[in-house]
């Protein structure tokens, strides 16, 4: 319970901000070609050393008949590594991507189109910038004009040693 009180002329200005964590739920992944739209992350290794690249392999399937139109795809960057954003000017370039924009957390992927029951696949680099045992955030699929067909690829532990 949180309580305010005030003194005097004036109104109080407030904000409360609460934080709370959920571990990943194990059913939360369903079996691979159920769901309209599906996401997978897979990285090369799980520990590397300061430094070093680390591969991440995404696959994106669309399971339904024609195409998924204007599908955003949010790519989590994991704490202690910095994006490599060559392969998203190279996907840019030869019109797979529509655009991306980076964040400090995560790269966002703008596909005009995913043609149904044919998988999309890329991969990307990042840089393990200092040591540290994280988990990756969640990364995300989802249809901008049908937000509730969505999928969400489980967070992966990564860890980052020390000097090489």
């Amino acid at each position: 319970m949180v309580a305010l009180e005030t003194a005097g002329k004036g109104s109080p200005c407030y904000q409360i901000v609460a934080r709370h964590y959920l571990p990943w739920p194990e059913k939360r992944v369903a079996p691979a070609g159920k769901e309209p739209i599906e996401i997978a992350v897979a990285y090369d290794t799980t520990t590397v050393k300061k430094d070093d690249l680390l591969k991440c392999r995404v696959t994106i399937r669309y399971n339904r008949e024609g195409a998924a139109q204007m599908t955003l795809v949010d790519l989590g960057i994991p704490p202690g590594f910095q994006l490599q954003t060559e392969t998203f000017e190279s996907l840019k370039e030869r019109g797979v991507i529509e655009r991306y924009s980076v964040t400090g957390r995560q790269v966002i992927v703008y596909f005009r189109e995913i043609p149904g029951n044919r998988p999309v696949e890329f991969e990307y680099q990042l840089k393990a910038k200092f040591p540290v045992r994280a988990k990756t955030p969640v990364s995300t699929v989802y249809q901008y004009y049908e937000p509730e067909v969505r999928a969400e690829a489980a967070p992966v532990v990564l860890t980052v040693q020390g000097g090489q």
